[in-house]
């Protein structure tokens, strides 16, 4: 969750699930209006720049995360222009193995301006323009075809499994919880449903 203000909090949207069985994953498959990235274990995490550059870093849950995480705070200030907010995750925290490294995957705000009405393609080119790739920033690879082998090499190699996301779908965001949309399709096998 982020913090806007003292009492307005922005909860970042969640995918629907899929089987890699299911027809929705057999049609996007292909589908050139589709893009997946990896699925990666982590924590989601909502980096937030206040209006001052100051970096704060959110779960989903509206958790405030503490963790000291210095080389990774000190590339976000360095990078991130104020008032801005970044979606995607902090890698392999479920386990406590924190490596500093944030998978960045969606901007939902530049320097104020809310960009939820942006396309996924347009706010995946701002988001490229503003925030570099790093020892400890990263952002996934995007496949256009082919997905479901693309899901089957992330499963082989030990990943989680892949998101499948519409290139023109805006960004939803809910004031009381996460809004589940279609446009981002999580493909992951049924044991591990829930992470």
């Amino acid at each position: 969750m982020i913090r806007i203000s003292n009492k307005d909090y922005l909860y970042p949207q969640k995918p629907l699930y899929a089987s890699p069985a299911s027809r929705i994953a057999e049609r996007l498959n292909n589908d050139a209006d589709w893009w997946a990235e990896a699925k990666r274990d982590g924590w989601r995490c909502m980096v937030h720049t206040d209006k001052n550059g100051k970096v704060e870093l959110w779960t989903r849950h509206h958790s405030i995360i503490t963790h000291a995480l210095p080389n990774l705070r000190k590339e976000l200030e360095m990078y991130l222009p104020c008032d801005t907010i970044i979606d995607g995750e902090l890698l392999k925290w479920r386990k406590y193995e924190v490596k500093e490294v944030f998978y960045a995957f969606s901007i939902i705000k530049k320097t104020g301006k809310l960009l939820l009405d942006n396309t996924e393609t347009e706010r995946r080119g701002i988001l490229e323009a503003t925030l570099p790739i790093t020892k400890h920033i990263t952002m996934p690879e995007r496949v256009w075809s082919n997905k479901l082998d693309y899901y089957k090499m992330i499963i082989a190699n030990g990943g989680e499994g892949i998101v499948i996301k519409k290139a023109n779908a805006p960004y939803r965001i809910g004031y009381f919880d996460c809004p589940e949309v279609s446009h981002w399709i999580k493909v992951k096998p049924a044991n591990l449903r829930g992470e």
